[in-house]
């Protein structure tokens, strides 16, 4: 029988968007008496089940009978005399994005907060051997130095109240609950290639936490989740890299886990590891690089937060999957066709072929690697794998023609830009906006981030910060407000940076005239260029990567290859601590020849 793949919408996620702080019993609760009462932080979690481990087993089940539910912002307390314990919660609901939660956290003794950082603290303690398992505290702090975190006791703040204040917090904690369901999804998507059922999911989330806090506790270099640059991209994805290796070796040592998702003995924790880490350190960086005071706001209705957005998306996971009879410890001895780069080079096109709308071509790749493993080793057996069923991707904003310095862009993936050649400088990007269904449309934002690939230094940031998207009979508008404001960053070949905040420029960058969305950013780069000591930043000859991302609307792309309407990917652009936008979106790499000067 072939493997299949299967759609974004047949995936279990988890939300951990978080609410607003404005709601009532949203600060820090390290005041209340330690191991009786905190929060369960996923968002904040109401009517879960809060169980405290009163025989101190470290497992929570029917022998503790001391337990309560938590209210409607997540608050929960124990009884007078209780004792402190580890306590563990399971169940409720998201209050931000009405979804259950599955899966269950944990915190040590003296916590306040059950949030998916005190889990790993406790994984860490429940990990080190007798006699020399770290306090509570010691395990704290060592998960917040290793997630580049400083002094944060992660035992008694409150991820969602500190958003103002201490932002990395806030997106950290996001992103490691995006990092612990896409490593469980996708080891379940090597054993099976198959949908994720929620039961398999569960079953998986626990070995997904040990192998998430064994990677964190034991990684050499502090990683910030962070870091979207080039080498803070690397540091990310070496850690899950790490991470994914490690649940699989968790998963084949855990019994029910074992049983639950039928094929993981057979995986091979590395090669696994190789077929989906790249694609799921990005989209965990999505969330990471998101404004943590975007993380908290309030839901909108119709629009997906961006944290469920993440634990929800299936990049990763239709790769995994498609590949998945490559990843057993029999295909791993074809060290020749079948190694580990092998595998990462194969992931990287079946995805690129998967994202272009081309699924013909992905199963083509993936059997021809097949063929070649049996030849080098006969007695492996792999099956075959037959072209995906792309699911339709109804009621979004479908994104057409795009086009940077007026040359039109071919949308089919390379590496996951959509590359184009262009003439000097680089100043202007545009794409075609049409409607297919019935969209929820919301308040929306815009962000373009070019950066020159190494060894260039050139960067330029642009962030506008609110926009009103119109559904025209079919064409959409957009409209950018006077009271917008332009965030530009920039740094030029000396590498200086500079920054600045436009007021009543927005709307001479962003324009848009008959579905078409047009942003020129000649403008912005003079305004970077004039301030005192940064010097000239132009988009002259050089290769760029630029991102496009949109919030405020579900987006997708029409792609050239098979005229097939595909959903866009996560993307964001970030300005630290200034502004940032997260939604769906594109990138091209843009080889800049000549000047049209």
């Amino acid at each position: 029988m072939s493997k299949r793949i299967f759609s974004k919408t047949g995936l279990v996620g988890f939300s951990l968007t978080a609410i607003a702080i404005a709601l009532s019993g949203c600060g820090d609760s390290s005041s209340l008496p330690a191991g009786t009462s905190g929060k369960v932080v996923d968002g904040y979690v109401s009517g879960a089940t809060v169980i405290l481990d009163s025989n101190d087993d470290l497992v929570c089940n029917a022998t503790d009978t001391t337990r309560t539910t938590t209210d409607a912002q997540g608050n929960f307390s124990f009884p007078a005399g209780s004792g402190s314990h580890m306590t563990c919660a399971l169940g409720g609901t998201d209050i931000t994005t009405g979804a259950a939660f599955v899966g269950e956290l944990k915190a040590p003794p003296g916590a306040t907060q059950i949030t998916p950082l005190t889990t790993l603290v406790q994984a860490t303690i429940d990990a080190a051997p007798a006699g020399g398992k770290p306090t509570p505290a010691e395990a704290s702090a060592n998960i917040a130095t290793k997630l580049n975190l400083g002094t944060t006791n992660l035992l008694t703040t409150d991820p969602v109240a500190v958003a103002a204040t201490n932002p990395a917090l806030t997106q950290t904690t996001t992103a490691v609950q995006t990092l612990l369901v896409q490593a469980a999804n996708n080891v379940a998507a090597a054993a099976t290639g198959l949908p994720v059922s929620a039961a398999q999911t569960a079953a998986l989330f626990s070995s997904a936490v040990s192998g998430v806090a064994s990677a964190v506790a034991s990684s050499s270099v502090n990683v910030d989740l962070t870091n979207t640059t080039t080498a803070g991209a690397t540091s990310v994805t070496t850690l899950v890299t790490d991470a994914i290796s490690k649940t699989v070796t968790a998963v084949q040592t855990n019994t029910t886990a074992a049983a639950t998702v039928v094929g993981v003995a057979s995986l091979a924790p590395a090669s696994v590891a190789a077929a989906a880490a790249t694609n799921v350190a990005t989209v965990t960086q999505v969330v990471a690089s998101t404004s943590a005071v975007t993380l908290v706001a309030a839901p909108v209705a119709g629009v997906v937060p961006v944290s469920l957005s993440a634990q929800t998306d299936t990049t990763a996971s239709s790769t995994t999957a498609l590949v998945s009879g490559l990843l057993t410890t029999n295909a791993a001895e074809a060290t020749t066709s079948n190694s580990v780069a092998d595998i990462v080079a194969l992931a990287s096109t079946v995805t690129n072929a998967l994202e272009s709308g081309d699924a013909t071509s992905a199963s083509t790749l993936v059997n021809t690697q097949i063929t070649a493993v049996i030849v080098e080793v006969p007695t492996v057996v792999i099956e075959p794998v037959t072209a995906p069923v792309l699911p339709p991707v109804p009621n979004v904003i479908v994104l057409t023609a795009p086009q940077l310095n007026g040359v039109l862009v071919g949308t089919t993936s390379v590496d996951g830009f959509f590359p184009v050649t262009v003439s000097g400088p680089l100043t202007s990007a545009a794409m075609t906006l049409a409607v297919s269904g019935t969209p929820a449309l919301s308040a929306a934002a815009v962000g373009f981030d070019i950066t020159e690939e190494a060894p260039g230094t050139r960067q330029l940031k642009l962030v506008i910060d609110s926009a009103t998207l119109t559904n025209n009979g079919g064409v959409i508008s957009v409209t950018v407000p006077s009271t917008a404001k332009l965030y530009v960053w920039g740094k030029n070949t000396a590498g200086v940076v500079s920054q600045a905040t436009l007021l009543n420029a927005a709307s001479n960058v962003l324009t848009s005239t008959g579905g078409v969305m047009s942003v020129n950013w000649t403008s912005a780069l003079s305004s970077l260029s004039s301030q005192p000591g940064f010097g000239n930043l132009s988009l002259l000859t050089g290769t760029f990567n630029v991102v496009a991302a949109l919030s405020g609307a579900p987006l997708a792309i029409q792609t050239t290859a098979q005229n097939a309407v595909v959903e866009a990917g996560l993307r964001s652009v970030s300005i630290p601590d200034v502004a940032s936008v997260s939604g769906q979106g594109a990138s091209f790499r843009v080889t800049v020849t000549g000047s049209a000067l």
